[in-house]
């Protein structure tokens, strides 16, 4: 009985310190972010011309996605229809 208490003692200080750590690599992600915002507000500005300006919808019909057997089948051919919309570029 023993050796379970210990086990959940040391689980918990586990979980205990991988929290800290994943705080500490956010407040340092954060500190950083901080930073480079000071140093350099162009490449900032630059970096929102950049982006898209639109989302696209697809509808496809559910007698497509029914057919498929499974719902890890229906994820996988709604990926291949996302990819063939991003390989062939098709825009909103």
């Amino acid at each position: 009985m023993t050796r379970l208490s210990d086990l959940k003692v040391k689980r918990k200080a586990d979980r205990k310190l991988h929290r800290e750590k994943r705080k500490l690599r956010k407040l340092e992600k954060s500190f950083l972010r901080e930073k480079f915002k000071e140093e350099e507000p162009s490449v900032q500005h630059e970096e929102k011309e950049h982006g898209r300006d639109f989302t696209l919808s697809v509808a496809v019909p559910g007698s497509i996605l029914d057919n498929a057997q499974s719902p890890d089948l229906r994820t996988y051919l709604a990926g291949q229809i996302a990819r063939a919309c991003v390989v062939f570029q098709v825009r909103g």
